[in-house]
């Protein structure tokens, strides 16, 4: 047996074998650095033999057909540099140098499949060809000015038989010579290699081939001058428009099929396997379309346009709803790279008629085979606008109009791809972006009154999105003529155009038809999308009062104006009369605001704000509101008609207006009331603390209500008078205004949970007992204890004399008046259930306007009066929310009191502080909650602040009064003070001693 022989250690090139196994290292610049090390240890410098030459080059070859991960990347850099230098060339010395053919013979030899060998390992040996080849091409050397020389068609034949053996390589021999074109451009004899190239294509079969098209676009415009043969594409161009179906069926067909039949060489091996990425061909055509060569686009007028082609080949060819899945697929793909490069007047192209309706069905559910690859095409269109956003509208509208399009996209497609889109939208493109909502609003593309009003709703909802997405609104003069304010004053145009007029003519001021009349329900819509925009108004602008000015205007402008609108709201003569001088007051409002300065023209302009608001209210149908034009005539002459400064304007009439505003359930009247009642808290009157006092100390029932609003109670129903309606709450309203019931606030009791219990429990038995009762009386049913006498009784109207009718209508009324009795007694429950919510809606919001004037007025002594009715609400409530709002009310009063921040010590009545705070020491007696013991803590130690402010001295007299309260906590078991109540003020004390 013989035995190997053993290498000598030192035979072997250590270097060189780290050099090697460096190239195959997974790090690039390992990879690059090793075939440096290479180049320079085998230089021409270093005067290396042939044979060396050969080894070296035979181990890269090596290389090239190994499997291992990036093995082929390092090898084939370091085999194309090592041919540069190494390779002859010209009249350079043959003995030093290799020859083309020697190069040639050897990778081909390196690479054949000799046995039987696995399949991977033949498809490793068939890539390092292509790869050696590949890397022959890029060294350049074979491009020779000499006219015999013909190594670049011995490279060919190659490559093509490599392509037409191994359909699974034909792809990338063709990226290969494809690739091949730019070394050929900067060659002397270029034309001659490329058009070599074509002939090649021709004479294999594959001219028609997705390989074979993209390399004759890249000849045709690397070398426009080059003859072309005409028997393969007429004028030769594959884009003619004439060609567009063969280029088509070319395109379609990549990695699926060979070269069509009838073709040259038809026996050319077939693809028979699918490949996900899309074909290199797809991308050189697209780039033809999308970055056009001026030199080819001049020469052949007759190519198609972007247009032909996408419908041809990619809508009606992979879109089409005979296409398999694998060519969706390639679609999809192709979209996202569109979406990615296209010029932003190509983008609406993409979306046809077939891709809309693959898109929508496969972004509808995650069950859809191709339903990640239609996210990516969101997600591509969503990477496109961060780099430009100018491109938003043109998608909106692509997925929003028909006949492609629907503007419920997102309803459809279960996603919020629309919503996303819509804050994309630039301020250069808001103006376009209102006119194609009107066009939606106007015309919804349906003839049916529901699927119409759908559509306006949607149409409303994404504009109120935009406006919303709109984080400042500026008003300078030339903001309001563009930007963001512009767009919100237009689009409330449209919206009041819609919701207060009706059209009197099939036809708009533009000469649009209009679609199936606007309905009740989307006017309703329409003045709750008013709310919401003003809402965001009065949130984001610094001058609201200009935005709700311009809004009024445009109603009454459009009122006046004889057209096709006829406005919606109708009144009397008197009622008109009213609303004239309303008019005329907002006009002088206007003017003088208009060149106030200071805290007059916040005031002002606060006034108008109000003013337009209640007018708006008119056009909504408001009655009370026509009530309210009177009392802000007598609020103006109050607050702006003073005949001198030393003047207290009378402002009751204004808080009773804002407490009317802060009842309703809306978020836009609850902020309109506070930013109007924070630019008159200075004028508050007690008689106005007085009002919203009332509030605080009415009761959280449906009769505490009643007594709030005087309403009264009529034959044991309840009264359906407005104010009761406007303190409705049970339906949430669009702003998201929290809805204050037992489940959201807390504010639910057993009691109110025990009634629910036996409504829902109850009611099938009230029922069943009715029909009992009813079928006795009708005798269509036997009574339990008279079964026998039923069954010898004819049950017929017909057996039955006057005096038995006469007993059965007696007996039926007392029927139905007990059921109806019942059903009284469950509208009363869920009414009272109602009006508790509502007034505890009512009290936070008073305590929201109360917190404003506290935060502005707390050095004013009126707001003492405050403290004993807040320390009453929080002891009484039921509520969490009251309580906690009421206790954080005290807090915050406490806070804002500091060393010099008391009311003036010069104006205040010492001798009823005291008396004010021995008051909070009796309430602090009464039993309470932690909450409320606090609330006590924290308004006494406030009035001692103040006394201490005043003169130190009292401070002797403050302490008098917490040892009685201490005495009566030791002594009087009745007393229910907390400790905590001792305790903060001995910390107080000792700050305050420091200090």
């Amino acid at each position: 047996m013989s035995k190997k022989r053993r290498r000598d250690p030192g035979t072997i090139d250590t270097q060189l074998v780290e050099i090697y196994e460096d190239l195959a290292n997974e790090s690039g610049e390992i990879r690059l650095r090793a075939a440096q090390s290479l180049l320079q240890k085998f230089s021409v410098e270093n005067s290396q033999s042939k044979e060396k030459l050969r080894d070296v080059l035979t181990r890269l070859v090596r290389g090239l057909c190994s499997g291992r991960k990036a093995a082929r990347l390092g090898f084939s850099v370091a085999f194309t540099e090592f041919l540069v230098q190494h390779l002859v060339d010209g009249a350079q010395d043959v003995s030093t140098r290799l020859s083309f053919s020697e190069v040639l013979d050897l990778l081909i030899k390196q690479t054949e499949i000799g046995g039987k060998v696995s399949g991977q390992e033949e498809r490793d040996h068939q890539l390092g060809r292509i790869f050696g080849i590949e890397a022959v091409i890029k060294s350049g050397v074979l491009f020779s000015p000499d006219p015999k020389n013909d190594s670049w068609s011995h490279i060919l034949d190659h490559v093509f038989e490599l392509a037409k053996k191994k359909a699974w390589l034909r792809e990338e021999c063709g990226w290969i010579l494809y690739k091949s074109i730019q070394n050929i451009k900067t060659k002397t004899r270029g034309e001659i290699y490329a058009q070599k190239l074509v002939d090649k294509f021709i004479e294999n079969g594959l001219a028609k081939s997705p390989e074979g098209v993209a390399t004759w676009l890249g000849v045709q415009s690397a070398f426009p001058t080059v003859s072309l043969p005409t028997s393969v594409w007429q004028y030769q161009n594959p884009l003619h428009r004439k060609e567009k179906a063969a280029l088509s069926k070319i395109l379609k067909d990549a990695s699926t099929s060979g070269a069509p039949k009838g073709e040259a060489n038809s026996k050319v091996a077939q693809n028979s396997t699918w490949s996900p990425n899309l074909h290199f061909a797809w991308d050189v055509v697209l780039s033809s379309f999308l970055q056009p060569d001026i030199v080819t686009q001049a020469k052949n007028t007759e190519a198609i346009d972007f247009t032909d082609f996408w419908t041809e080949a990619v809508d009606n060819g992979l879109f089409s709803a005979s296409a398999s899945d694998q060519r969706k697929y390639w679609g999809f793909v192709l979209s996202q790279r569109v979406f990615l490069i296209a010029p932003a007047d190509l983008i609406s192209v993409v979306f046809s008629k077939n891709f809309m309706r693959c898109f929508m069905n496969q972004l509808a559910s995650s069950d859809r085979y191709l339903h990640r690859n239609a996210e990516k095409v969101v997600k591509s269109i969503y990477s496109r606008l961060e780099t430009d956003s100018s491109i938003a509208m043109t998608v909106l509208a692509c997925l929003l109009k028909a006949p492609h399009g629907c503007v419920n996209f997102d309803q459809i497609t279960k996603t919020k791809t629309v919503e996303k889109l819509l804050p994309q939208v630039d301020d250069k493109n808001l103006g376009d972006l209102v006119q194609f909502y009107a066009g939606i609003m106007q015309d919804p593309n349906t003839q049916e009154e529901k699927a119409a009003s759908l559509d306006r709703q949607i149409a409303a909802d994404h504009l109120l999105s935009v406006v919303r997405s709109r984080q400042t609104l500026t008003d300078t003069e030339s903001s309001m003529q563009s930007g963001p304010t512009l767009f919100v004053k237009k689009v409330l145009a449209l919206f009041a155009q819609h919701a207060y007029f009706s059209h009197q003519q099939e036809s708009h001021l533009d000469n649009r038809s209009i679609g199936p009349s606007i309905s009740d329900g989307t006017r309703s819509v329409l003045r709750s999308r008013i709310s919401s925009c003003l809402t965001h108004v009065l949130a984001k602008s610094a001058q609201p009062a200009h935005i709700t000015y311009d809004l009024v205007h445009f109603i009454r402008d459009l009122e006046k104006k004889d057209g096709d609108f006829k406005l919606l709201f109708e009144c009397d003569e008197a009622v008109n009369k009213t609303i004239n001088k309303g008019w005329t007051l907002l006009e002088k409002v206007h003017s003088k605001e208009a060149i106030a300065q200071g805290s007059r023209k916040r005031s002002l302009s606060a006034f108008e704000l109000l003013h337009n608001l209640v007018l708006l209210q008119i056009y909504n149908g408001d009655a009370d509101a026509v009530g309210m034009l009177g009392d802000l005539k007598s609020c103006y002459d109050s607050l702006f008609k003073h005949k001198s400064k030393s003047e207290q304007a009378d402002s009751d009439g204004l808080v009773e207006i804002l407490l009317g505003f802060v009842a309703k359930p809306s978020a836009l009247f609850r902020r309109l009331a506070s930013q109007v009642f924070s630019t008159c808290t200075s004028d508050i009157s007690d008689s106005g603390l007085q009002s919203m006092i009332k509030i605080l100390e009415t009761r959280e029932s449906k009769t505490g209500q009643e007594e709030l609003f005087d309403e009264e109670e009529n034959d044991g129903e309840s009264d359906d008078a407005s104010d009761v309606e406007l303190m409705s709450t049970s339906p949430p309203n669009d702003e998201g205004d929290p809805v204050a019931n037992s489940s959201a606030d807390g504010t639910g009791t057993s009691e109110d949970d025990d009634d629910d219990d036996d409504d829902s429990t109850a009611a099938a038995e009230e029922l069943a007992a009715f029909d009992a009762k009813l079928a006795q009386a009708l005798t269509t049913r036997p009574a339990m204890d008279d079964v026998a006498a039923a069954n010898n009784a004819s049950s017929s109207d017909e057996d039955m004399n006057d005096s038995q009718m006469e007993a059965l209508d007696a007996h039926l009324s007392t029927i139905f008046r007990e059921r109806k009795k019942q059903k009284t007694l469950k509208t009363k429950k869920t009414q009272n259930k109602d009006a508790k919510e509502a007034m505890i809606k009512f009290k936070c919001r008073v305590l929201e306007l109360l917190e404003i004037y506290i935060k502005q007025e707390h050095q004013n002594p009126r707001a003492m009066q405050l403290l004993l009715p807040i320390l009453n609400v929080i002891r009484t409530t039921k509520t969490p929310l009251v309580s906690g709002k009421a206790g954080d009310l005290i807090g915050t009063y406490f806070k804002l009191c500091k060393a010099h921040s008391v009311p003036d010590p010069e104006v205040l009545n010492t001798k009823m502080i005291f008396e004010l705070l021995r008051t909070v020491h009796q309430q602090a007696a009464v039993d309470g909650s932690n909450a409320y013991s606090s609330a006590c803590s924290r308004a006494s130690l406030l009035l001692v602040k103040i006394l201490a402010a005043r003169d130190r001295e009292n401070l002797r007299a403050v302490e008098s009064i917490y040892g009685q309260t201490h005495e009566r906590f030791m002594l009087d078991a009745r007393s229910r003070v907390k400790p905590s109540f001792f305790s903060e003020w001995l910390n107080w004390s000792v700050s305050a001693r420091k200090s």
